[in-house]
């Protein structure tokens, strides 16, 4: 069954700035996470809007905005937002190459009560360390199945992956669940998961226990492994 709660959605369109060269688009980041920032303010301030029913959703260098616009509204209210989803935030300049370790510099559990995070282009395009209260690693977070690039550098196909593993999980939402592991490889030394598993994607909750979750998938759309229990609507 597709998970039929009712929202009212805010698409963001930063284009102009994000079709800049890295570099350049990184350096605009923290603007326009301020400027969402105050968006929510302003929604708040004319009770559009209650900041324990805001969930922001971001990939790439947009997780990094949702957790700028996150410190905005904490600065305003030092309250935090409900929920941040970070689809494979943008490593380069963050975890590695020219980077500051500082918290404020980006996405972290800090920014929500609740951070979750999807790993699939780790050590590459996306970020590899944890950085929510969980973090889901699909098919260990880095390289996903029927993602054969030429160039391992620049591997789009799994950096997007995780936006498709969050849309299928609308339609789907039980079908990603994830076992707590502290590494990929203690996960594909378990031959049977006897642990409690626990859903990715839009129905992942504070309820999950704080820590790393791994998965397998399959290479086509829905992604459904043979491993995972199937549900009916599949």
């Amino acid at each position: 069954m597709a998970y039929t709660k009712k929202w009212n959605i805010i698409v963001v369109d930063w284009s102009r700035l994000s079709r800049l060269t890295y570099v350049k688009s990184r350096e605009k980041i923290k603007d326009v996470g301020r400027i969402l920032g105050e968006f929510i303010i302003f929604l708040k301030e004319n009770n559009f809007v209650k900041l324990p029913r805001v969930h922001i959703i971001g990939h790439s260098l947009g997780s990094h905005i949702a957790g700028f616009a996150a410190q905005t509204v904490k600065a305003k209210y030092n309250q935090t937002v409900e929920r941040i989803s970070g689809l494979d935030p943008a490593a380069p300049g963050f975890e590695y190459g020219n980077r500051t370790n500082e918290r404020n510099a980006r996405l972290d559990n800090e920014d929500a009560k609740f951070v979750d995070i999807i790993h699939t282009n780790g050590r590459i395009l996306g970020m590899l360390n944890p950085i929510g209260h969980v973090d889901f690693y699909p098919n260990g977070g880095v390289t996903q199945p029927g993602c054969n690039s030429y160039f391992s550098f620049l591997d789009y196909c799994s950096h997007v992956r995780a936006c498709e593993f969050w849309t299928a999980s609308i339609v789907h939402p039980d079908a990603y669940t994830g076992y707590r592991y502290r590494s990929w490889k203690e996960y594909l030394d378990q031959k049977f998961h006897d642990g409690k598993s626990f859903p990715m994607g839009i129905k992942a909750s504070p309820l999950i226990p704080p820590g790393s979750y791994f998965l397998e998938t399959a290479s086509e759309i829905p992604y459904v492994h043979y491993k995972t229990k199937l549900i009916d609507s599949l």
